[in-house]
């Protein structure tokens, strides 16, 4: 019984571990705009770093944000 609790604590742990790292390393942001329902939702890039740095990255981590940022009239 105890291995099945220190099993799930190093599970907690390592998840937490895990979504720190991935937040302290993303690159920049994934910025989606669905304000207008009758179009498809418009995309933007947001880079924190230069964009330099990406050419010797083979892969980065980007945050999404999904939020309507056009006020409908």
């Amino acid at each position: 019984m105890s291995f099945v609790i220190i099993f799930c604590i190093g599970l907690l742990v390592g998840g937490v571990l895990v979504q720190g790292w991935s937040y302290m390393h993303s690159v920049g942001s994934l910025r989606i705009d669905d304000s207008d329902p009758d179009e498809d939702p418009y995309i933007f890039l947001e880079l924190f770093k230069d964009a330099s740095t990406l050419y010797k990255k083979k892969y980065i981590t980007l945050r999404v944000n999904i939020k309507s940022f056009i006020p409908r009239k």
